[in-house]
Formats: C-alpha cells, structure tokens, sequence
C-alpha cells in the first residue's frame, strides 16, 4: 500500500514516520493522523493542524460586557478572534445620534490587526415611532475609539469599515443582518503602555431618523485577525 505524504511548511515522507513495522502518515484528505498495521486497515486519529482549530489561552484579550463572548484561536502571537454578540444593548442617543460600546481589550502589546469582518442584526426595544423610526439607514463599524456622531469616519470604524443596515419595523423584531469587512491594510497600533480597545459603533447619519433616545440589541458576529508582540 502507498503512502501518502503531507506539505505544510515542508514535505514530510511518511516512510520515515512509524510505530514498529506499522507506517504512520498524515492524510492529506482529511488531515487525520493514520496507522496501517501490517494486513489490516487503517487506524487514525484527529489532529490540530492550524491556528483556525487551534484554541489558545496565551496573549489573549478580554471581552467587555457579559453579552459577549470571545472563541480565541492562534498560538499566542498569530490570533483570530471570534465575538458572538448575544442582544448586546446600545442605547441610540439622539443627541449624538447614536452609540458606541467596547466589546473587547486587546491585551498590552504592539497589535497589528490583519484582517476583520462581522455581520450584525439589529433590534428596536423602544417605541418606534417616537424614538428611532421605522426601517431607516443606519451605518455600523468596529473602531479604536467610540462613536462620536452620526457618520462613523477614521478611528471609529478603523477595524471593521462603516456599513449601513435597516433597523426594526416592528418592536422587539431584529431586522435582517448587514455585514461588513476591514478592506484598509493592516494596521499596527501601540498598545504597549495603554491597551488597544475594540468598540461596536453605531451612529444615524439622518438626525431626523431618531427623534429621541433609542434602546436597541445587537445580535451577530465579530471576526478579528491580529498579531501580538509583547517585547515591543
């Protein structure tokens, strides 16, 4: 029977990998480690094979609130962290025409953000037609700082770019999901003496769209790709 052989950051021959007389290899189908005792099938095993099923403890950050949580992959420089935000409350205020909430601290470090998305639904808990109307444009980013006015712009949605979305119709009844990506360069920012903060921004570039404070939650996803260096 042949064996088959893996590349991943170089070829290895699975010939010279065994238990006895029984050859071992990595299939490179299924990324499963397999035994083939002499005249019988094949044993295996599941292996961890990258950063993306690789659950890590090391250099990890913290997440903000007990609304969301954080799935942290990676080997403790290289991260991909996952935020599910589960009807995170934001409170639209009409003044400013609209929010921002830190859902997660990045730890102390020189942080280079690689690459990030998300894809959020939003849900009105106030009455509509006082408060935010119904089915206007609303713009969502992840940012360094927190929102400040209605239009999201540089440091405010320098993670995840502004997107817009529709709000509620109906009270209490999310509307549909609006989703978003990082498509700047990876950035790199000092946190080495301050920690780097993530905020969910929401801001109602319409200001008549709003007509006093909304409640709203906030239910979806935050994928982050980062570095860590700690010796900086």
């Amino acid at each position: 029977m042949s064996i088959k052989a893996i590349r991943r950051a170089a070829t290895v021959n699975a010939a010279h990998i065994s238990a006895g007389n029984a050859p071992i290899y990595v299939d490179s189908d299924d990324d499963k480690l397999k035994m083939i005792p002499a005249g019988s099938g094949t044993t295996e095993v599941s292996i961890h094979d990258s950063a993306s099923t690789n659950i890590t403890t090391r250099n990890v950050g913290a997440v903000n609130g007990s609304t969301v949580s954080a799935v942290e992959h990676g080997d403790g420089f290289y991260h991909v962290t996952v935020l599910t935000l589960t009807a995170t409350p934001l409170t639209l205020a009409d003044a400013t025409v609209g929010a921002g909430v830190k859902i997660y601290d990045f730890p102390v470090g020189q942080i280079t953000v690689l690459n990030a998305s998300g894809s959020v639904a939003e849900t009105t808990t106030s009455a509509i037609a006082t408060t935010l109307n119904s089915g206007v444009t609303y713009n969502w980013g992840v940012g360094t700082v927190t929102q400040a006015n209605g239009t999201l712009a540089t440091t405010e949605q320098n993670i995840i770019n502004t997107t817009n979305g529709t709000s509620s119709t109906t009270i209490n009844v999310a509307a549909a999901a609006s989703s978003s990506t990082q498509t700047v360069a990876p950035l790199a920012y000092n946190g080495k003496t301050t920690a780097i903060d993530a905020f969910f921004n929401v801001g109602i570039a319409v200001a008549t769209d709003i007509d006093a404070d909304a409640t709203t939650t906030w239910t979806g996803t935050i994928t982050m790709s980062w570095m860590v260096n700690t010796n900086v």
